[in-house]
């Protein structure tokens, strides 16, 4: 049927229709929810709702009259799945490997499994029923079995309905046949039941563990905090300790500055000193003339504004006796 139909898709929906005005749709059947009762004839379009996550599968006629080559028939079974907000078509082979289906040329839906043929036709020929009616054993050796359920066709070619429904329906008691379907309705039930259940203890159990996790991130959160406040701490306390250990530095430059000041203050008199006692000596000799005094003198202020340590003061006497022996 690929190129025969036409295919528009809404929110979980998919409608078929034709290419143009002379085409309509016959609809035979389906497994699923459609907009139109099964055996519609003379459609413009017909739509259908999956359900989701099954398989579904859609029994139609594409009729094509323009007046001029007849009537033609494009008849076959489409494929249905809906999968999230998708909806995937399948135009191959929609059914059951074990469970093949057709729609044949003249619009009869056939079904063969398990060596047996069950097929619905709405143009079926009333003598053709009477005849079938009045030689049961000759159809049923022939394996052919006539069903007056398109819907229950479609649902057993995906695997929504067994082989029960179909003979419990072919044989005439659409009693029995409810009966099979409702019980397989009531187990596929227990079985959603029973998966809303494990969905919920699934969902306590994430819930649970998402609470663990969101008070261990709380936790952690506060740890980290913690450990924040304590870095900028530690960084207050590095900033103190810098500041000090820069004062003390300061302290013990100045400190060291004092020292070294006080021992060239002591160097210093102490040349005093020296040169005090060498002026003495020099002063009761009578060759020391006052000249030489006042180069003395002169050498001594200058000792005084170079702050000589202990080792120059003693090369300075030492030039300065030299000197004064010299201008004797």
């Amino acid at each position: 049927m690929n190129g025969f139909v036409n295919m528009s898709f809404g929110k979980g929906t998919v409608t078929l229709y034709g290419g143009s005005s002379s085409w309509t749709v016959n609809f035979i059947g389906s497994s699923c929810q459609a907009s139109a009762p099964a055996g519609a004839h003379d459609l413009t379009s017909v739509t259908f709702t999956p359900a989701i996550g099954k398989r579904e599968v859609v029994a139609l006629c594409m009729v094509h009259a323009d007046g001029k080559s007849g009537v033609q028939w494009i008849c076959g079974l489409v494929g249905l799945t809906l999968d999230g907000d998708k909806i995937h078509v399948d135009l191959g082979f929609p059914f059951e490997r074990d469970r093949l289906g057709q729609v044949t040329a003249d619009g009869k839906l056939t079904v063969t499994t398990e060596g047996q043929r069950f097929f619905y036709s709405e143009g079926f020929a009333e003598n053709t029923r009477r005849h079938l009616s009045k030689e049961p054993e000759q159809c049923l050796l022939q394996g052919v079995r006539l069903v007056n359920s398109p819907n229950l066709l479609c649902r057993y070619l995906v695997g929504q309905a067994d082989i029960r429904e179909l003979e419990a329906a072919a044989s005439g008691d659409m009693r029995t046949a409810e009966q099979i379907r409702l019980a397989n309705v009531q187990a596929e039930l227990r079985e959603a039941n029973a998966d809303l259940i494990g969905g919920f203890r699934q969902r306590e159990d994430l819930q649970k563990s998402l609470d663990a996790e969101r008070k261990a991130y709380a936790a952690c959160l506060q740890t980290c905090t913690g450990l924040f406040a304590e870095k900028a701490n530690l960084q207050s306390q590095l900033a103190t300790v810098k500041s000090q250990r820069d004062d003390l530095s300061t302290q013990l430059q100045i400190q060291a500055e004092l020292t070294s000041f006080a021992k060239a203050q002591r160097a210093v008199h102490k040349v005093d000193e020296t040169v005090q006692k060498l002026f003495a000596k020099w002063m009761n000799r009578k060759s020391v003339t006052e000249p030489v005094f006042r180069d003395v003198v002169d050498e001594v202020k200058t000792i005084r504004l170079r702050r000589p340590y202990r080792s120059s003061t003693h090369r300075f006497l030492s030039r300065l006796w030299c000197r004064a022996l010299s201008k004797e």
